[in-house]
């Protein structure tokens, strides 16, 4: 589990390093430390609530997955395959096309409305789900401690 995490920080860091880049560079030239605080808070929330999630649904998770586990490879190379197929034509179509009509292809611009609508929903609910996020990673945080406080009278009432 430690080696996928790491695994996972180092790729998923190619993806979040310009923009958290831009962002320290930014606050630095502002002399804002608080967007930079907000940003770094935003992230360890959002970061938490997707860890305690999959504490809790590991379980279920894994039994719903169990019957697809041989063809997973299959699938994910599938998948890898489409991404990759997308992004070459992109490329191509940009290298090699008429960079006016891009905006015209249906394979480009069904790309382009889909991260657009995600951008959009993104930036008009990022609060509510960073919110939501840290009610969640709270209440985790409670029953959590909640059940080792428990557990740990359980076990001093028993030794007794």
């Amino acid at each position: 589990m430690l080696v996928f995490g790491v695994g996972y920080g180092a790729a998923s860091l190619g993806c979040t390093l310009p923009l958290f880049l831009t962002l320290v560079g930014a606050s630095a030239g502002a002399g804002k430390l608080t967007v930079f605080t907000a940003y770094g808070a935003g992230t360890a929330i959002v970061l938490m609530a997707l860890s305690v999630l999959v504490a809790l649904a590991r379980e279920s998770v894994a039994r719903a997955v169990r019957p697809v586990l041989p063809y997973m490879g299959r699938i994910a190379g599938l998948l890898l395959v489409v991404a990759g197929g997308y992004l070459v034509y992109y490329w191509a179509r940009l290298h090699f096309g008429d960079t006016a009509t891009v905006a015209d292809d249906p394979i480009v611009s069904f790309g382009v409305r889909f991260s657009g609508r995600v951008r959009s929903f993104a930036e008009g609910q990022g609060a509510a789900i960073v919110a939501a996020a840290g009610v969640f990673v709270l209440i985790a945080l409670v029953i959590t401690l909640l059940h080792r406080h428990r557990h740990a009278r359980e076990g001093t009432l028993v030794g007794e």
